[in-house]
């Protein structure tokens, strides 16, 4: 016999909403740069992110770091994988072995995009962070290879 299926409360009149939307995996990481590990947060979609939107990369403003996109990536990360690095010396990130230069934190985060191969990336950022990614496009890792991922700025 096919039919609906009701609830109690649902014969009582009630109305009773079982479906529950399956939440993004929100974790946390390190990847290797060249200053030391990067912590990373992240958020992947519940479906596994194969057949998600364009990545999302977040970028904090000084002096704070990638945890102030917690909640920003639970929402963010229900259709793409997003990911929020703590630069170098913030957060739980290593910290370089002298006072790092705008160009230092482009290097790591260059260093991050060349290690997940991303075909290509949006960007979010605060303030200083635009110059983050005009260095990240032309970024070039010490064995000479060139980031090809295609960077599309949400700033």
């Amino acid at each position: 016999m096919f039919g609906l299926f009701r609830s109690t409360a649902w014969s009582k009149g009630l109305s009773s909403s079982r479906y529950v939307e399956a939440q993004p995996r929100v974790r946390r990481g390190y990847f290797e740069s060249r200053y030391g590990q990067l912590h990373v947060h992240n958020a992947i979609p519940p479906g596994g992110g194969f057949e998600e939107g364009t990545p999302l990369l977040c970028l904090h403003r000084s002096p704070l770091s990638g945890r102030m996109f917690e909640r920003f990536l639970a929402l963010a990360g229900r259709d793409r994988s997003v990911y929020a690095p703590d630069l170098p010396g913030f957060g739980d990130s290593d910290p370089p072995g002298s006072r790092p230069a705008i160009v230092d934190y482009a290097a790591a985060i260059g260093d991050f995009l060349e290690n997940m191969r991303f075909r290509q990336i949006d960007v979010l950022g605060y303030h200083n962070r635009l110059a983050h990614r005009r260095r990240a496009r032309g970024h070039s890792t010490e064995a000479g290879t060139t980031s090809r991922a295609r960077i599309q700025c949400l700033c």
